[in-house]
């Protein structure tokens, strides 16, 4: 009965609901607040415009390379070198200086696509990459600490 509890705690739904994994929500819940405002907003309502200029920046700026940092190559390189753990102002530059490149490089595989290089293109490109990525290190997270507990 114990182990049958013990592996209900230890379940990835667990995981999900802890504090360890707050920043996936934060990543899913900013970048559909953006994509919900985004698509039907007018030019003319002012709150909501700042509110989506705001957010669109940290989406371009900033999460595509936090999620890219949070993979499991990260994670392995620097869980094998604890000396070499970087602060979180270095985490936020180098998510921003990522984020830059990955977003030239989603531009660049838009424009030679078939599709058109708009706002919503570029948005859904950065979307899906944010949002896979960010699934694989959870995930990825949740199984290191699982397999760091046995």
């Amino acid at each position: 009965m114990l182990d049958n509890h013990n592996a209900q705690s230890n379940s990835f739904t667990s995981y999900l609901n802890s504090r360890q994994a707050i920043w996936y929500w934060l990543i899913i819940a900013i970048e559909i607040t953006t994509l919900a405002l985004i698509f039907p907003i007018a030019g003319n309502i002012i709150p909501l415009l700042y509110a989506r200029n705001v957010l669109g920046i940290v989406v371009v700026l900033f999460l595509p390379g936090y999620a890219l940092m949070r993979t499991p190559l990260y994670n392995n390189f620097f869980a094998k070198r604890p000396e070499r753990s970087i602060a979180w102002i270095e985490r936020i530059a180098f998510s921003i200086a990522i984020s830059i490149v990955v977003v030239s490089m989603i531009t660049l595989l838009i424009y030679y696509s078939p599709f058109d290089l708009n706002q919503i293109s570029i948005f859904s490109g950065l979307f899906f990459f944010t949002f896979i990525l960010s699934t694989i290190s959870v995930v990825s997270e949740y199984r290191l600490r699982r397999d760091s507990i046995e």
